[in-house]
């Protein structure tokens, strides 16, 4: 190398800079069959892990999720939500109509003994309305929110990924997150249990039609 064509290497470019930094993978994730696997690489510009599939034989990569266009669209979230308050509003005043010919009847004991049964019904009912309805102006608010991706898992039938949002530690080694099944043809995301973020020991079943978590330390399997 002559004179010319050397350049003068200062500490700025060796730990300030990107020059010498080499291209590293992460959370590398195996087909069944071998063929192929999946892993992350943090996006320079946005921050966020994309994920990529690298085809053994071929050597050729494919970028199959760019983290930081990842964003969930809550309008589905919006409309259950608003029939589960057409619903609750229903039973409560229905409730509300009979506590008032519970209050006119003459035999005292049993007048009290149904009303004080309509009361604690029309108090957790007010309360699921209440819950109902700060999630609906959330969510409201922001109709379409990014999703921070923390893990990732491959799908039996790999046409999927399984998403995990941000985490919440509450043990050592456990933690509670929102999950989203995200679509690889279609490029969707579906949000599971209606974007709980308290879920836990998430899995789908081999086919992607089915999901089983842990909540507040009960058992549930659901469509998705």
């Amino acid at each position: 190398m002559n004179a010319q064509s050397k350049k003068q290497l200062t500490l700025e470019d060796i730990f300030s800079s990107d020059q010498f930094r080499g291209r590293t993978v992460a959370d590398i994730q195996w087909l069944p069959d071998g063929s192929a696997f999946t892993f992350t690489r943090q996006n320079a510009e946005s921050g966020s892990p994309d994920i990529y599939r690298h085809h053994v034989a071929s050597g050729e990569e494919t970028l199959i999720l760019e983290g930081g266009a990842l964003y969930f669209d809550h309008s589905a979230n919006l409309e259950a939500l608003a029939q589960e308050l057409d619903k609750l509003t229903g039973q409560y005043n229905r409730i509300k109509a009979e506590r008032k010919e519970i209050a006119a009847r003459k035999d005292s004991e049993e007048r009290n003994r149904l009303l004080q049964t309509t009361n604690e019904q029309l108090m957790a009912i007010q309360k699921q309305r209440d819950e109902a309805e700060r999630e609906y102006k959330r969510l409201q608010a922001g109709p379409n929110t990014k999703v921070e991706m923390s893990e990732y898992h491959t799908t039996g039938n790999q046409n999927h990924l399984l998403i995990t949002g941000p985490q919440r530690q509450i043990w050592r080694h456990s933690y509670v997150a929102p999950y989203y099944l995200y679509d690889i043809e279609d490029k969707s995301l579906i949000a599971l249990a209606k974007n709980d973020p308290e879920l836990q020991n998430v899995s789908l079943s081999p086919d992607g039609k089915h999901v089983a978590y842990a909540k507040h330390n009960n058992l549930y399997v659901a469509d998705v």
